[in-house]
């Protein structure tokens, strides 16, 4: 994963204004949907009763007290037209979505997230 995680870094660093040079990997975590659901719920604290699995919830960053972070993602085998692919993680769907969080990666190393924040799931 690694490896797609720095080529990601490096095409965000030449298509935005983001310096991403020198920056520390983030962690990576996949999840399955159920899993990515209760995560998000839990950091937002959401009240009893909410879906058992939202499905709009793919990813999810996490920085806590400093970076590198943490990005949670669901399972690119549990992305769909995951079967199209030998390696799931070249589905184009599941990059998009690694490629969002790493903006989120890049603003908060850069001291950005305030002025871009990201709508989230009801």
């Amino acid at each position: 994963m690694e490896p797609l995680v720095l080529s990601l870094l490096m095409w965000l660093a030449a298509h935005s204004d983001y310096n991403v040079s020198g920056l520390p990997t983030p962690q990576i975590r996949l999840l399955s949907p159920e899993a990515m659901t209760a995560l998000y719920q839990e950091q937002v604290g959401a009240k009893a009763g909410a879906p058992q699995v939202d499905t709009r919830i793919q990813g999810y960053f996490f920085w806590g007290d400093g970076l590198p972070g943490v990005i949670y993602l669901v399972d690119p085998r549990d992305t769909p037209g995951a079967a199209r692919y030998p390696d799931p993680s070249d589905n184009p769907l599941f990059r998009a979505r690694l490629l969002h969080e790493l903006v989120h990666f890049a603003q908060r190393a850069r001291g950005a997230p305030a002025h871009f924040p990201c709508p989230t799931p009801a």
